[in-house]
């Protein structure tokens, strides 16, 4: 059994352990503070870049059409959530955008909404329609410096709905490119020759063919990579079929189908359907209206857009055997009024 001076001198080794105890318990709690302010940190940066977009159209029009306001969007917490020791902080998720409000006056512009397909070779065997449907990439490449050498610049429907809508400023000459369907060769051709020559595209996407294993279209991470190089992304619906005549049931699942999906994939909610096969009935424009669409695109000639006719919107079909100098004549004078002949003509 020790003695006294035994114990005195365990007494004097737990005296000098205490501090450097007290002092590595001190440490372990600052280090899990500091931690807990790096994620916390980590995450109000995540959380601002997600809210940079509607902070910004909230604020008053300026000249850059593709920025003008759109009614401040409010935002809710997700289900999703991120683990920081036992602190459970929900990630954030913009709600959908409500239409811009319209100031009540009534619009008409002329702007040429140019419709693409395939951007590629024409391959072996292929039928008709494929060679009709195909602009190589050189010749797309030679259309591009066209229009840009004739003083157009490209602009988004977004940024069209919003002129037609409350005014929103365009450019002097503005021009839409649009391309259908959502090949991979969008991503392959259009998107490189588009970003060598700073111009922007609107391209439309079936939601379920990113994920369906058909390397003949763009996967999700590529046209996350179209987004991300300021490349317009709206809805070509859930499947690539007519949806007029259809019930009104089968027309809300396909609204409510495809936003879903791209709310899911891209973290944002589509605006524009353009109408698979190019047909469309009120029934169609009720059920996407339905669903928080601002505008519908059709496969028919034409270049007048009007505010009361937003579901309506025609575009200039491109052909592949179209050379740069028939785009040109699509865009003068002549074509232009060739065009709105071809659209009183399809009223």
């Amino acid at each position: 059994m020790p003695d006294a001076a035994g114990y005195a001198s365990k007494d004097r080794m737990n005296a000098r352990r205490a501090p450097g105890i007290r002092t590595g318990l001190v440490m372990l709690l600052s280090m899990a503070g500091v931690l807990f302010l790096l994620r916390t940190v980590i995450w109000a940066a995540e959380f601002a870049r997600n809210h940079t977009d509607e902070v910004r159209d909230s604020q008053p029009a300026t000249s850059d059409a593709d920025r003008a306001p759109t009614p401040t969007p409010t935002a809710e917490l997700h289900r999703t959530v991120i683990l920081l020791g036992r602190v459970r902080i929900p990630t954030p998720t913009p709600t959908p955008r409500p239409m811009p409000t319209p100031d009540g006056r009534f619009r008409q512009s002329r702007i040429p909404i140019l419709m693409y397909h395939y951007i590629d070779w024409v391959p072996p065997q292929a039928d008709a329609i494929r060679r009709d449907l195909t602009v190589t990439p050189s010749h797309f490449a030679e259309h591009l410096d066209r229009i840009q050498s004739l003083g157009y610049q490209t602009v988004s429907l977004h940024a069209v709905v919003r002129h037609l809508t409350y005014g929103a400023p365009l450019p002097e000459q503005p021009i839409v490119l649009t391309f259908d369907d959502g090949y991979v060769n969008h991503y392959a051709y259009a998107l490189p020759l588009l970003q060598a020559r700073d111009m922007t595209g609107t391209f439309f996407v079936i939601s379920t063919f990113p994920a369906s294993g058909n390397d003949s279209y763009m996967t999700w991470d590529m046209i996350r990579a179209l987004m991300a190089a300021g490349m317009e992304i709206e809805s070509h619906a859930q499947f690539h079929e007519t949806l007029a005549g259809q019930s009104s049931a089968y027309v809300r699942a396909q609204a409510e189908g495809s936003a879903r999906t791209f709310e899911r994939e891209l973290g944002h909610t589509p605006r524009i359907i353009a109408y698979p096969m190019g047909r469309y009935d009120d029934n169609v424009i009720r059920g996407f209206q339905a669903r928080g669409y601002w505008a519908g695109i059709t496969t028919l000639n034409g270049n007048l857009h009007a505010s009361d006719q937003l579901f309506h919107l025609h575009r200039v079909r491109i052909h592949g055997r179209d050379t740069a100098d028939h785009v040109e004549w699509l865009l003068s004078e002549d074509g232009q009024a060739w065009l709105t002949r071809e659209q009183a003509a399809n009223r």
